[in-house]
């Protein structure tokens, strides 16, 4: 039987075929199961089933301790934190070291960060702190205390004294500080300084008589408006400023009547005042346009056709007779002034001393009072011209009194 019959020739029966033989396969190896990524496992992660009982019950009582016990922890820390804060803060003699480390870096704001502010009572008004600035402390003037050595603090309780010696200029100074325990409630339990009385760590400047209309310390202007007021007569008037220890320079601005010559002045630590007196004197270019203005004032006051000419220094009182008119005045001597500075108000006056004075002739028309004829009618008057001399607009000018 070939390969190509379908029935067998002796029973005829239909043959099958052979199954062919299949070429030898080599065995596949296995696939690695896929792993899930980390940010797979929290997309399938299901938070949802926490809040709704969803962990098992030891799981969720482990996560609940946890909590509380990191919540427990960070308040202890913050409780020691706080306790060994206080008691390794800053000591009394800390505080006074950077206080003067505060002026040497001329950091005005936190040298003041380390006073104690004291305010005024009924009888005792602090003085003006306007000099207590960066600005006055970064004045190339200014020389803050040198060499300076603190001591230990004495006493106990929530006060201390300090003893704190610098030089300052050349001189030597030497100064008991107080230093109490803050009582307000952002600062409590930090150590300042006293600000002003005789154990602070400020100064006072007293600028006595003052008699300019400003005045220059560091740099920083002082306006003298107003006169300040004393209880003793025999006191002279003095403008009080709080201030740092340190160097400073005390001057009046360039302007075209004032002339002064700069002083400096070292203030200590101390509850005395420092008295600073400016020697000021009128400029002679000032001297001279003053009496330019006084000429000038009195040449229009001889033009007014009046007994009284307003605002001048002469007048008359007539007396010819009646109708009194064509008053005809005339300078027949001139008047010799002064220009200087008042020792009480302190302002730049003009004045004629008695013997000085000048002279101004009167004549004029009127109507005799019997005859009713034309008569001539004569007169004179003291010159004696005053008044002050203020500035305006930096320029002198002559107000006459």
């Amino acid at each position: 039987m070939t390969a190509d019959q379908r029935f067998c020739t002796a029973c005829g029966r239909p043959v099958r075929k052979a199954a062919t033989a299949r070429p030898a396969t080599t065995a596949e190896k296995p696939r690695p199961t896929p792993t899930a990524s980390p940010r797979d496992a929290l997309r399938s992660f299901d938070l949802g089933a926490i809040r709704r009982g969803g962990l098992p019950g030891i799981l969720r009582h482990r996560v609940l301790f946890a909590g509380v016990g990191l919540v427990v922890v960070l308040v202890v820390l913050l409780v020691v934190g706080l306790v060994v804060y206080r008691a390794t803060g800053p000591s009394p003699k800390d505080v006074v070291s950077a206080y003067f480390a505060c002026l040497g870096k001329r950091d005005a704001r936190c040298a003041l960060s380390h006073l104690r502010p004291q305010p005024g009572t009924f009888t005792w008004e602090p003085p003006d702190a306007r000099l207590m600035t960066d600005s006055v402390l970064r004045a190339k003037e200014y020389r803050p205390p040198s060499h300076v050595r603190v001591g230990e603090p004495t006493g106990d309780g929530d006060g201390r004294s300090v003893r704190v010696t610098y030089d300052l200029l050349g001189r030597r100074e030497s100064q008991v500080l107080a230093v109490s325990k803050a009582s307000d409630s952002g600062l409590r339990g930090h150590w300042l300084i006293d600000e002003w009385q005789e154990t602070g760590a400020t100064g006072l400047l007293a600028i006595v008589n003052p008699k300019a209309p400003y005045y220059l310390v560091n740099g920083q202007r002082l306006v003298s408006s107003r006169q300040p007021k004393d209880s003793a007569l025999d006191q002279a008037p003095a403008f009080k400023y709080s201030v740092f220890p340190g160097r400073y320079q005390l001057t009046v601005p360039d302007n075209p009547l004032l002339a002064t010559s700069a002083k400096v002045a070292a203030l200590p630590m101390s509850a005395a005042e420092a008295d600073v007196r400016l020697d000021l004197t009128v400029k002679e270019s000032a001297k001279a346009e003053i009496r330019r203005q006084v000429r000038a004032h009195l040449e229009q006051c001889v033009r007014v056709d009046s007994l009284n000419p307003p605002n001048c220094p002469f007048s008359s009182l007539g007396g010819a007779g009646k109708n009194e008119h064509d008053f005809s005045w005339k300078l027949t001597r001139y008047p010799s002034f002064d220009v200087g500075i008042s020792g009480e108000s302190g302002a730049v006056e003009v004045s004629t001393p008695i013997g000085d004075e000048g002279r101004a002739d009167l004549t004029y028309a009127a109507t005799d009072f019997f005859t009713g004829k034309p008569v001539k009618g004569t007169d004179w008057s003291p010159v004696a011209p005053k008044g002050r001399v203020v500035l305006r607009d930096h320029e002198v000018v002559y107000q006459p009194a």
